[in-house]
Order: structure tokens, then sequence, then C-alpha cells
């Protein structure tokens, strides 16, 4: 299952692409109503080793594919360390809620962040192929929320984005995306 939905969310990735260079925005938008699926990825983690975690922060944007799947790209998921927390927002400034509680410590804002809906906890899942060859396809991940208590969908109003159907960016061709207005 987790495959199938990776396999897929590599057409989205490709698919978005294809679209204008808008089609993704960030935390410093103005605001961007009309891309409620697009999110923050952030996680807590431990970057010394001692067992406690000392950075809570922005690893990556992302899209939200359904209710429960948050996809993102490998090279986000990557590498984090053992006891590493994943988290998904789609509030439309997060940044600033960052910065506005910078004073906490990580787990202290983690914490926060979750009290307050401004976050919500899930688990990420990479292609296991990743890396791959320098234009890499496999630089695919998502966060997984089926097996949580709370998912996206409980806390924001968003229309997932679509995934193309088989053999769709087959037809598009690569003169065709090479021609797109990025």
């Amino acid at each position: 299952m987790k495959r199938s939905t990776i396999v897929a969310a590599a057409g989205a990735v490709t698919l978005l692409a294809a679209s204008p260079a808008a089609a993704i925005n960030t935390y410093n938008a103005q605001p961007a109503p009309e891309r409620t699926e697009v999110g923050a990825y952030l996680a807590l983690w431990d970057t010394t080793g001692d067992g406690v975690p000392d950075r809570f922060d922005w690893r990556c944007s992302g899209t939200m594919v359904d209710d429960d799947t948050f996809l993102t790209a490998a090279h986000c998921t990557d590498g984090s360390p053992a006891g590493t927390r994943t988290f998904v927002s789609l509030e439309e400034d997060v940044q600033s809620l960052l910065d506005e509680h910078a004073d906490l410590t990580p787990s202290a804002q983690a914490d926060l962040f979750l009290a307050n809906g401004w976050v919500v906890e899930g688990d990420p899942h990479q292609d296991a192929r990743y890396p791959g060859p320098a234009s890499d396809t496999a630089d695919i991940a998502v966060v997984d929320f089926a097996g949580r208590d709370v998912t996206p969908a409980d806390v924001w109003d968003f229309t997932p984005a679509t995934l193309p159907t088989a053999g769709q960016l087959d037809r598009v061709g690569g003169t065709t995306l090479a021609r797109a207005p990025w």
C-alpha cells in the first residue's frame, strides 16, 4: 500500500512540475488561500546526539494528496536521527508561529504547536531506492497519518491535490514540459 502511494505520489510531483511555478507555495506567500493543500513538513530532532531534541523547524514543503497523506521529498526525510518526530502544518504562516515562540525549547514548541492545532504528527515513509541518480526519480516520500488519532483533515479544510492517472504523464512528452512557462 505504501509503495503504491509513493509511486502515485511520484507521478503527482512530475505533474505539479508541469504546472506553473506558482503551484507550490511557501510560508512567505502573501496569502495563498487557493493552495489549501500545500504545507510545511517540520521535525523535532536531536542534532547533538545527546538524546535531547534541540531543533524544531521546517525541513521542507509538501502537498496533501488525500485526507491522510502528505507528499514531500525523500531528501527531506532521509537521514533523520533516531527519535526524530515528524509533523505537518497547513497553517498559512507557520514561520511566524515559529518565530513568535522561538524562546521556548524545541520540545516545548512542538508541544505548543500540537496543543494549538498548528501541526499534526505523522509517520514518514520514503522510497527505498533513494538516493538514486542525479536526476533522482526516487526522491519521493510521504508523511502518513492513517495510524494516528488526528489527521490533517481533522484540523484544516483543504482540497487534496489531484494525482495523475496511469499513463497521463507519458502523453505530455518532454518537449511539452520544456516549453512550459516557469
